[in-house]
């Protein structure tokens, strides 16, 4: 049985672009099957009592995956390198920090990261992402156009790398539009770090189909 979990998703209390509320993103994954998720908003990390309010507030039990990273737009000597989502550090960090400095604080907490979508030009790792030790990269992110996704895959296919996916929500129809799909049910990130290193987990994203049904239900006036 696979087990999905966004690993890529912004929230409307810490984010400044998001749009939904941590509970509604929550309760919408547990509706689409989804074994967890973990919040990547920029710049801030979820403290864990706020987490554990959270739980508490949607009921979802102790099985279903409930963390926090934070993306964060690094840079090599002052300039923009690309974005990383990065786990372990509890410290917010802010744009602008050096790739080096944000892997001193991973390995001195045992943390991880990831290249947030490396297909996107300006804001992706680009090419950058197979120069450093970073521990996978999007393969898929939910918010994607066709050339995008093509870029990525074009880019990851030759680097010896993991690949994840997430959904990179923002907007309510961005729920559940990507995820990654563990062999096994990680209960923390630590499980999530040794799984990925494993090669057990592969990015999932939605049917064509699941997706078109989603927005048709949801009605034409909530697209944007």
């Amino acid at each position: 049985m696979p087990f999905i979990v966004d690993l890529h998703c912004h929230t409307q209390e810490l984010s400044f672009d998001g749009r939904v509320p941590a509970a509604e993103i929550v309760r919408g994954l547990m509706a689409a099957g989804f074994a967890g998720v973990v919040f990547t908003d920029h710049n801030h990390v979820w403290p864990q009592d706020d987490l554990d309010r959270l739980r508490a507030e949607t009921g979802v039990d102790s099985d279903f995956l409930l963390a926090s990273g934070q993306e964060v737009r690094s840079a090599i000597d002052g300039i923009t390198a690309g974005d990383l989502l990065v786990y372990g550090p509890q410290t917010d960090l802010p744009d602008g920090t050096e790739v080096k400095r944000i892997l001193e604080l991973i390995e001195a907490c045992d943390g991880f990261c990831i290249a947030a979508h490396p297909g996107v030009p300006r804001i992706g790792l680009g090419r950058l992402a197979g120069d450093f030790p970073i521990h996978a990269a999007e393969l898929w992110n939910g918010r994607y156009g066709r050339n995008a996704a093509d870029a990525a895959e074009a880019l990851l296919c030759d680097m010896a790398i993991a690949f994840v996916g997430g959904s990179d929500t923002h907007s309510t129809r961005d729920i559940a539009g990507g995820g990654t799909e563990f062999e096994e049910l990680p209960r923390s990130l630590a499980d999530v770090k040794r799984l990925i290193a494993e090669e057990r987990c592969v990015p999932w994203k939605p049917r064509i189909t699941e997706r078109v049904m989603k927005w048709i239900g949801k009605g034409m006036g909530e697209r944007d």
